[in-house]
């Protein structure tokens, strides 16, 4: 909510832009915890470490969701840190360096997404697509250091507005 909020401060009044990031934020976490949920289904063996038996059909298909619910987030990834560019970058509200962050990670993101497709160069885009996956998770900590220092840095210039009042004030652009 903070993001959207420094986002929707510095984009223009109709906040396209900040809603797709929302939207997309949301859709990520929901297939990350559903992919998730999947992956470790209690009883069906594929959080052991060593399986002696073939798996049966229904962690196989627990695994196989998995996946997909993980390739569909890349999609949806992607477009959340394209929003968080073009908005940063266009105007503002949040450091330069984190839109370019942001447009590099989309850019890789969008590899990934793509990378089943056969063709000659698809490992490469899977190695892009991985690591634009691993580099996801340092962006949300990144992104949620640079905002508690901005968030830090207007409370200290009003020290009326702390915490839930701050909040309130600007509004969560929701």
């Amino acid at each position: 909510a903070l993001l959207v909020a420094a986002l929707r401060g510095g984009e223009a009044p109709d906040g396209s832009f900040s809603a797709l990031a929302m939207g997309s934020g949301l859709l990520v976490v929901a297939f990350y915890a559903l992919g998730g949920a999947l992956r470790v289904v209690p009883g069906s063996g594929i959080t052991e470490a060593v399986v002696a038996a073939p798996a049966p059909s229904s962690v196989q298909f627990a695994e196989a969701a998995n996946n997909v619910l993980l390739h569909v987030a890349t999609f949806w990834r992607g477009s959340l840190l394209a929003a968080v560019a073009i908005v940063v970058l266009r105007h503002g509200g949040l450091p330069r360096w984190f839109g370019w962050l942001s447009a590099v990670l989309a850019g890789g993101s969008a590899l990934g997404a793509v990378s089943f497709v056969d063709s000659p160069i698809a490992p490469s885009m899977g190695v892009v697509g991985y690591g634009s996956f691993i580099a996801f998770h340092f962006w949300v900590l990144v992104g949620g250091i640079v905002l508690a220092v901005r968030s830090r840095a207007e409370t200290s210039a009003d020290p009326r507005r702390t915490g839930v009042h701050a909040i309130s004030e600007r509004g969560l652009g929701v």
